[in-house]
This record gives structure tokens, C-alpha cells and sequence, in this order.
């Protein structure tokens, strides 16, 4: 079996650091191929290797700065590193690359705008892609259950009746 296939295997089986082995095997013989630096910074985040996956998903954008995958991926990292400034920047080109018909993409960009803009504490950003994403967010998706159920543990709670509150 290819070693990049190995990896992307072992990834999907959540066996990371047996995948970050074949991913770097596969980048030292070949690190042109398509989809291995994304696999291999996606790799790394797994692991909680951040700063790595940066060194790795740089490089990547830097020959191919048009993919949303990577800008996504570099967004994810520095969002772990709670770095909202350039995770942001990565988020909002990787939405603007995102084709038109991968809503459910777009809905996850978006969503994750919203929660580093919260992060930020720019509450009127946060409203703005909070509505984008639910706008774009398929019914039946991972990400609208996602939103879901974090929009529903952030509603007020419901102002008492006047009846309620008179003694």
C-alpha cells in the first residue's frame, strides 16, 4: 500500500501517530503530491502539534494559496493556539475560496468565523456569521446539529410574565 494512503488510512482510523509516520515518509519522496500536506498538517493538529502543522500548511499555501482545504486547516491550527487575528484571515480566504456549492463547507468556515469573532469579542461579527452559517448549513448536516445545539445553550433565558413577577 502507498505510504500516503497508509497514512490517510490510519488518520480515519484516529491511529495518528502511525499515520504521521507513513505521511512523512511520503512527503520526504514526494512532497508535491496532491493532498499530502493537507493530510500531513491535519495530521499534526491531531496530535496537538500545532506549531507543525503551521511549518507544513504554510509551506502548501505559499504553491497553492487558491485552496480553501488548506486555508481551513491553518485556520484550525491557529485556532488552537487561540491566535483569533490570523485565524481569522485564513477562515475569510478559505470562505472566499470555497466553491458556491459546498455549503456545508462553507456553513463550517463560517460557523468557525463566529466562534472567533466571540473569541475576540466582536459581538456584532459574531451575529453576522452566526447568520451566514446557519443560512448555508444543510438541515440534515453535521455542522446545522453542531450550531444547533451551541445556539441553543447560549439563548437568554425567557424574561418572567408580568403575572409571574407580581407579588
Amino acid at each position: 500500500m502507498a505510504l500516503y494512503a497508509k497514512g490517510w488510512l490510519h488518520n480515519h482510523r484516529q491511529e495518528h501517530r502511525e499515520a504521521l509516520v507513513a505521511l512523512q515518509r511520503s512527503f520526504e519522496l514526494d512532497p508535491s503530491r496532491t493532498g499530502l500536506p493537507f493530510e500531513l498538517g491535519f495530521t499534526h493538529n491531531a496530535l496537538g502539534e500545532h506549531e507543525a502543522a503551521i511549518a507544513v500548511l504554510r509551506s502548501a499555501i505559499e504553491r497553492e494559496p487558491n485552496n480553501s482545504l488548506l486555508q481551513r486547516e491553518m485556520a484550525y491550527s491557529y485556532m488552537q493556539l487561540k491566535d483569533t487575528a490570523n485565524a481569522r484571515v485564513h477562515l475569510e480566504r478559505g470562505l472566499e475560496l470555497c466553491p458556491a456549492e459546498k455549503a456545508e463547507q462553507r456553513a463550517e468556515l463560517a460557523w468557525n468565523l463566529a466562534v472567533v469573532c466571540r473569541d475576540a469579542g466582536d459581538d456584532e461579527a459574531f451575529q453576522r456569521w452566526v447568520q451566514l452559517a446557519w443560512t448555508l448549513a444543510p438541515g440534515d448536516s453535521e455542522i446545522h446539529r453542531i450550531m444547533s445545539s451551541v445556539l441553543e445553550g447560549l439563548q437568554p433565558p425567557a424574561a418572567p410574565d408580568a403575572e409571574d413577577g407580581a407579588a
